[in-house]
C-alpha cells in the first residue's frame, strides 16, 4: 500500500513539473521587433485587441460572446462580460528570442488563468507554428 501510495504521490509531482504555466518556444536568428509585429499583425486579423505592450512583453484580449462568452460567466465571479487574454513574453538569447505565453479569462472582478494540459499544449502548438513563420 505504501508503494501505491508513493507511485501516486511521485506520479502527481512529475505531472506538474512537467506542465509549467505557460508554453515556450526559441526563435533563432530575430529579434524582439519582428517577433512582436507578426504578434501583431497575427492576433488583429483574428480580431484580437492589444491589451498591452512594453518591450519584453505584449498581451491581446478579445471579448467572449456568444456561448463561449455565457460558459465562462459561470466560471468567474461578477455579472460583467469577460474576456480571454493571451500573454507573450518575450526574452533576448544569444542568437534569438524564447516567446513564452501563457493566458486567462478576466472580467472586472476576477482572473481565471488557464494552466490545464490540455491548454498548455493548445499554446504550444501555436508556438510551434509561429515559428514557421520565420
Amino acid at each position: 500500500m505504501k508503494k501505491l501510495f508513493g507511485i501516486v504521490v511521485l506520479g502527481l509531482f512529475l505531472t506538474t513539473n512537467v506542465y509549467a504555466n505557460s508554453a515556450k518556444i526559441f526563435i533563432e536568428n530575430t529579434d524582439i521587433d519582428i517577433v512582436k509585429s507578426k504578434l501583431i499583425d497575427h492576433h488583429l486579423e483574428q480580431g484580437w485587441d492589444i491589451y498591452e505592450e512594453t518591450n519584453n512583453k505584449i498581451s491581446f484580449s478579445k471579448k467572449l460572446e456568444g456561448f463561449e462568452g455565457a460558459l465562462v460567466m459561470t466560471l468567474l465571479k461578477g455579472d460583467s462580460y469577460p474576456y480571454a487574454r493571451t500573454i507573450f513574453t518575450l526574452s533576448k538569447k544569444d542568437n534569438g528570442i524564447n516567446i513564452y505565453t501563457s493566458a486567462e479569462y478576466y472580467n472586472s472582478v476576477e482572473i481565471h488563468k488557464l494552466t490545464e494540459k490540455k491548454n498548455i499544449e493548445q499554446y504550444q502548438k501555436f508556438l510551434n507554428e509561429f515559428r514557421e513563420k520565420f
